[in-house]
């Protein structure tokens, strides 16, 4: 238990007291157990005969009402990709996501074409590159990291602008050509920390690479002022994905002194995309991670991994 002195106020430590309190009593347990996986919306599109190649797995599809559509292709009429929009609001707080499936083979195409389409400056990708999750995404970027290399798929080029390296995760700022040459600005950030377990493997890392996403957005936002969603990435686009949404709306929240219940939280991204925070140890690691992440925003010795970085 941090001593009360490190916190700031009353309600603050509230908070943080609140979050030990939960994982002390097991009341996580409860939450978690009583909260619904998925909501009864139809799912026709994601079950479609047509669409089921571009599914990695079929128990895990986007509701029809919330999927994120493409334009239609002569490959792909009904314009799916295996990707939920979500958006989140309090009063005039906002914030906008989109959670999928890392790319197949079959839908790097379309992966581009969705990023293309919603105007999204920052992909968070959680399956690190090294060969034990290799299969679990389909490589989307140039080959080498270097800036003479270019990807082609489809209509769309992708070559990299500049990037930086670091032992917890890769950032690299890419840009994509359409057929037209028109071009956006993209900041891919691969989190390398998180291979097996399904729960981050390090808290400080994890909580650093929370705020990276801040410094990254802020800086993305100096281009293109317009707030586009972050688009995360994981092998399902529910567990890693669902953790790290969760963790950074809750982080929000508790920044902007903004009440927020974690539960009901979770049953909202529920009612967006199925599963999402798959595991009693995913939604206890959210809880790990806020915990943490009180203790850094108020004790002056803790520092995060975040950097200075241009683009």
């Amino acid at each position: 238990m941090v001593a009360s002195g490190a916190f700031k106020d009353i309600r603050s430590r509230d908070k943080y007291e609140n979050l030990q309190r939960k994982l002390n009593e097991g009341e996580v347990f409860t939450e978690f157990r009583s909260t619904g996986v998925k909501s009864q919306m139809p799912c026709s599109v994601g079950c479609h005969v047509d669409n089921l190649s571009r599914n990695r797995y079929q128990s895990i599809v986007p509701y029809d009402e919330n999927r994120v559509q493409l334009s239609g292709r002569p490959d792909n009429m009904l314009g799916y990709i295996n990707a939920s929009s979500i958006k989140w609001r309090r009063g005039l707080h906002k914030l906008s996501f989109i959670a999928a499936q890392a790319p197949l083979k079959n839908t790097v195409e379309d992966f581009w074409q969705m990023i293309w389409e919603q105007k999204v400056s920052i992909i968070i990708m959680l399956n690190a590159r090294d060969d034990e999750d290799k299969l679990l995404c389909c490589q989307y970027w140039p080959q080498e990291w270097n800036l003479d290399q270019k990807f082609q798929s489809g209509p769309f080029t992708v070559t990299f602008h500049t990037y930086r390296r670091t032992p917890e995760y890769f950032l690299d700022v890419l840009t994509i050509t359409n057929a037209s040459g028109e071009q956006q600005l993209i900041s891919n950030l691969y989190f390398t920390q998180w291979s097996g377990d399904d729960c981050p493997c390090d808290l400080s890392i994890f909580v650093s690479i929370l705020e990276e996403i801040d410094s990254v957005q802020n800086l993305m936002r100096t281009k293109d002022p317009v707030q586009a969603p972050i688009a995360v990435l994981c092998h399902d686009g529910v567990g890693r994905t669902g953790v790290l949404i969760m963790s950074y709306i809750m982080k929000y929240c508790l920044k902007h002194d903004i009440e927020m219940n974690i539960s009901h939280l979770l049953g909202f991204l529920r009612s967006n995309r199925m599963f999402m925070v798959t595991s009693l140890k995913q939604y206890i690691s959210v809880h790990e991670a806020l915990i943490y992440f009180l203790k850094g925003l108020f004790a002056p010795s803790k520092s995060y991994l975040v950097g200075p970085f241009r683009i």
